[in-house]
């Protein structure tokens, strides 16, 4: 890729220098002389050397560029853009899928993310300014490119601060609310385990007093028993007297 870039320039030079002024301007202003000029250079090499120079053999770096070239040359404005919407949103489309293809392979590597994520914000903001200035070349390029329509152009709402004090004293109201709530459900709380051992208490004490009633009166009646016995046992001595 770098030798051909060098016999591409190599090659514009000389002709610029043997054309005159009309000429040159007419060379200046097609865009397609440059390439071909490197494929005629390019096709009198030896084979050896072409195979060197082939696509297969460029480092990955070469290949990424020849691929943003490629996809800024498909969806450019005009022969020499490389600025607008559509370029720019192209190549960045290029850069997030080959950086979405890195990180599924490579998933702790995060500069790599960080630097996928800066990516998409960049075209997120070259859409959104697309969309803006042309929403016909706006749905045409995401359409093309296989894009969704993600990009809203409605102003958030404006932030008021009578309606920011509002919320933020009802938010205090419920929180008070809230608080109030707590409290009550555990004054209910003690308040019922106080009448339960009210109710406790005074049902031992019942239960007590049915105990002591009941004592008395097998007491008594075991007395009566008694001295029913001892009455009798006095009789039948009296009788055997």
């Amino acid at each position: 890729q770098l030798l051909a870039h060098k016999l591409m320039h190599a090659a514009f030079g000389r002709q610029l220098s043997t054309t005159s002024e009309t000429e040159t301007a007419k060379v200046q202003d097609n865009s397609s002389y440059p390439e071909a000029a490197v494929l005629e250079e390019f096709s009198e090499l030896p084979e050896a050397l072409k195979r060197v120079l082939s696509l297969e053999n460029a480092s990955q770096r070469e290949k990424n560029q020849f691929e943003k070239r490629q996809a800024m040359k498909q969806y450019q404005l005009h022969p020499t853009d490389t600025g607008s919407p559509e370029a720019q949103i192209a190549m960045l489309t290029v850069r997030i899928n080959r950086g979405n293809d890195h990180v599924r392979t490579a998933r702790k590597d995060n500069s790599s993310k960080r630097a996928l994520m800066r990516f998409v914000e960049a075209r997120k903001r070259h859409l959104r300014y697309l969309k803006r200035e042309s929403e016909e070349r706006y749905f045409a390029l995401i359409e093309k490119i296989g894009l969704n329509d993600t990009i809203n152009l409605v102003p958030p709402r404006a932030f008021l601060p009578a309606e920011a004090q509002r919320a933020a004293l009802q938010k205090q109201l419920r929180k008070k609310q809230e608080r109030q709530r707590v409290a009550d459900e555990k004054a209910a709380t003690v308040a019922r385990g106080a009448q339960l051992r009210e109710r406790h208490r005074q049902r031992m004490e019942l239960q007590g007093a049915q105990d002591e009633a009941h004592e008395k009166s097998r007491q008594a009646a075991q007395e009566a028993v008694d001295s029913a016995a001892a009455e009798e046992s006095v009789e039948e001595a009296s009788k055997g007297k």
